[in-house]
């Protein structure tokens, strides 16, 4: 199977032209906030939360092909060029945020996104993108989208105690060391995930 073929079956251009879009969306908005009380505990929730969690769902496009059979029969190396090809776009994704924060800084924001807002607003988007393919390497249909939805749910919904304090799994949203390394371990773990199991198949 020719490379550019591998590349259309995982409509790359599509999601990376998506990505870009919805980053320079959520960072031109990044200082706005929407209400859900009866979730979390709190009256605002900011915007920027939402990008990892789209961002890794556009990951997850990639990880399994429109035309799962061909590759079940290609001799080529599927894996690799998965694996190549994911962890591109994860890294695109994360290229494409550092290069727009400065254009929204200039051209949109009241306030700047700050150097620790843009470590928090990585570190969740490694940690969603990691979700994503790790969910999206086991399985091919509507159960891919297991993780990434918990994880959403877990940390958008209820990452908060009664008194406002977060709970500790909401270290995915959090700029801290412990963040840092679970983002890490994840990212990696999926990777590695791309290239060791087969393509998942629906039913699977």
């Amino acid at each position: 199977m020719p490379i550019a073929l591998f590349a259309k079956t995982r409509r790359l251009g599509m999601v990376a032209a998506t990505s870009l879009l919805l980053i320079v969306v959520f960072e031109g908005f990044y200082t706005h906030s929407y209400s859900i009380p009866s979730f979390d505990y709190r009256w605002e929730t900011p915007l920027s939360y939402l990008l990892g969690p789209f961002l890794g769902a556009l990951c997850m496009v990639t990880v399994n092909s429109v035309t799962p059979d061909m590759e079940q029969l290609a001799v080529a190396p599927i894996r690799l060029w998965r694996t190549a090809t994911t962890a591109s776009l994860c890294a695109f994704q994360c290229l494409a945020i550092l290069a727009v924060r400065p254009i929204v800084n200039a051209a949109i924001l009241e306030s700047p996104i700050t150097d620790d807002s843009l470590i928090t607003l990585l570190l969740s988007t490694l940690t969603f993108q990691a979700l994503a393919i790790l969910s999206a390497s086991m399985w091919a249909d509507a159960r891919a989208w297991a993780f990434p939805l918990l994880g959403l749910l877990a940390c958008v919904g209820f990452g908060f105690n009664s008194d406002t304090t977060p709970r500790p799994y909401h270290v995915l949203y959090a700029h801290t060391t412990a963040s840092a390394i679970v983002a890490g371990i994840l990212w990696f773990a999926a990777i590695a995930a791309l290239g060791w199991l087969p393509p998942a198949r629906s039913g699977r």
